[in-house]
């Protein structure tokens, strides 16, 4: 039977081994388990999500919004907005409310498109929108050139799912 040697290591091969276990103990803490800030606050992302596109919709209901102009002149294209299920909404028991960062209400996802939306969301499925454009016209007769807009082409949203 051969005699096991003691007492000696491979220097190269520990240190190796250990570089190895340090990178995996760097990627695990960054990469699994990562918290970042966004306008909607903390969030921790899975490891691996991935976002998917879903639909481009003009949110409705936005000229029945106070202050909307108001909310809509702090938007950027780009911003990340809310997508919120509202059962009880008396009009429609599928309305998902879209929100801004600061949780200004904007409007809704159409009802045409918001049967599949709200059951994702009904089953805990992390939904937001994507500003995708803001339809100001200008209006001619103010000399302020102040900006109107038709309220049902305001707001023009992409929808993602985190997956």
């Amino acid at each position: 039977m051969a005699e096991r040697k003691e007492g000696k290591t491979n220097p190269k091969k520990n240190k190796a081994q250990e570089t190895a276990k340090q990178e995996l103990m760097h990627v695990s803490r960054e990469e699994l388990s990562t918290v970042l800030y966004s306008p909607m606050g903390l969030s921790f992302e899975k490891a691996f999500s991935r976002q998917i596109y879903l639909e481009e919709v003009y949110v409705a209901g936005c000229g029945h919004v106070k202050r909307i102009k108001k909310y809509v002149k702090a938007l950027n294209v780009g911003d990340r907005l809310q997508l919120i299920r509202e059962p009880k909404n008396v009009y429609d028991e599928l309305a998902i409310l879209v929100k801004d960062a600061k949780g200004h209400k904007l409007g809704y996802v159409p009802r045409r498109n918001n049967a599949p939306y709200a059951r994702l969301l009904d089953a805990g499925k992390v939904m937001y929108a994507i500003l995708d454009d803001i339809n100001w016209l200008p209006d001619d007769d103010d000399e302020d050139e102040e900006m109107v807009f038709a309220p049902w082409q305001l707001l023009k949203i992409a929808i993602y799912m985190e997956d």
